[in-house]
């Protein structure tokens, strides 16, 4: 089966780093407990700015992840689309956004931050984010496959992975 990917590229004054996430991007303070401001547009349009200790976009093979313990939906991994999720929200809306597979997400830090904010991919990769780098997120062109061996449905999987139901 086909799984998407993100493309995410960090954009600085000088140059651009391109990676690739198959769960998702964190965008956050690091390690330390402090807010961030943090500006997110799609598809070129303003659409909300969180306050919040960070956000997690994520692919739907991802949404059983990180971005499920932050209050995230579960998307079943054949529907394509982009969530945003947001961690520990300093606002009244603190719902997860899902947007359609091919929107473009650009995400920057507020210059009222005070303090570093870092960018991770999958939990591996990461940089900081300087004062006027942005990051942009959307869908890959490649795919990830994977070879199914048992035959089991998502939800079966599901279910046993979080014991959602007596045996």
């Amino acid at each position: 089966e086909e799984r998407m990917l993100l493309n995410c590229t960090h954009v600085t004054k000088t140059q651009q780093h391109t990676y690739l996430a198959l769960n998702d991007v964190v965008i956050s303070n690091g390690s330390l407990s402090r807010i961030v401001e943090l500006d997110i547009s799609c598809d070129n349009r303003q659409i909300i700015t969180y306050r919040a200790d960070g956000i997690i976009v994520s692919t739907p093979t991802g949404s059983t992840a990180y971005a499920l313990s932050a209050g995230g939906p579960v998307i079943e991994p054949s529907i394509n689309c982009i969530s945003l999720t947001p961690i520990c929200p300093h606002s009244l809306f603190n719902r997860t956004v899902i947007f359609q597979q091919d929107s473009e997400l650009i995400v920057g830090g507020s210059k009222l931050n005070r303090h570093p904010i870092y960018i991770t991919i999958d939990g591996e990769d990461g940089a900081q984010l300087q004062e006027h780098d942005h990051i942009c997120i959307k869908r890959s062109e490649k795919v990830v496959k994977l070879i199914t061996i048992k035959d089991k449905s998502f939800y079966e999987i599901l279910s046993n992975k979080f014991i959602l139901k007596n045996n």
